[in-house]
């Protein structure tokens, strides 16, 4: 299987703009709340932290056919890209983090930019496709990168006919809030707020309040230093804690 050319990126910002306000505003009206944390859980934690991040973007844990088809399915309803496009732009930000050919970092592209996620098409299309050849030989994520619109728009289609305001409740939230934790996550965490543990030559850092909310991610400096492990609380300091780490090990196998 081959892909279908490079998805365009406007189309993907302006449903992330949606889910933003409908975490903002929505989250006052929804009549389905537990649903709503479940699937805020299920698409943002499990669907972009574990699936999208660590399993696809740095194969930090293996796993088998089952789990990872459903993890694949999260990342793609979670709607914060194919796991193609995702993890291309995330090797490319970690092997240029925090210079000039990195297309998402706060000090070269602006704080309000990167919290938003906003860089150009023509930023995207110079990322190169060779840095996930592993997956583009991949059958499972090609069918979901071919399929992705489609899948996304089923979703949120089967949502409606149960219940409209599940389309709010399992879909928009859930969107808002990932691309809450990550904007967070993106800028703040690349030298603004938080410590150190390594004189590495990027900015990142680690903050205890942000990692209170995004499972672990608020580990970023610890992520940076060592991309290719599966947990980011492997310094042992006492306050670094890593909930994302913790799932992986009843769904996978980690590499250490």
């Amino acid at each position: 299987m081959s892909i279908k050319g490079w998805h365009n990126m406007y189309l993907l910002k302006v449903v992330q703009g949606i889910g933003l306000l409908s975490l903002i505003f929505g989250i006052w009206f929804t009549p389905y709340l537990w649903t709503t944390i479940i699937a805020t859980f299920l698409l943002s934690v499990v669907g972009t932290s574990i699936a999208q991040h660590r399993y696809f973007g740095h194969r930090a844990f293996t796993t088998n056919p089952i789990i990872r088809f459903i993890l694949a399915l999260l990342a793609t309803i979670s709607t914060s890209g194919s796991i193609i496009h995702w993890s291309a732009i995330h090797r490319h930000h970690h092997a240029h983090s925090d210079t000039e050919l990195d297309i998402h970092s706060p000090r070269h592209i602006g704080f309000i930019r990167c919290f938003f996620n906003w860089f150009e098409q023509a930023d995207v299309d110079k990322v190169k496709k060779g840095l996930v050849r592993d997956l583009r030989r991949s059958q499972l994520v090609v069918f979901f990168y071919n399929w992705y619109w489609p899948i996304i728009g089923s979703y949120a289609l089967l949502l409606a006919l149960i219940d409209p305001w599940l389309v709010l409740s399992c879909w928009l939230i859930p969107i808002g809030w990932w691309r809450f934790t990550g904007g967070v996550t993106n800028s703040f965490t690349h030298g603004y707020i938080g410590y150190r543990n390594f004189d590495d030559d990027n900015k990142t850092t680690n903050s205890f309040l942000i990692n209170l909310f995004c499972f672990g991610d608020g580990l970023h400096e610890n992520h940076h230093h060592k991309p290719e492990s599966y947990t980011f609380d492997y310094v042992g300091v006492w306050h670094e804690f890593d909930p994302c780490a913790w799932i992986i090990h009843l769904i996978g196998r980690v590499h250490y």
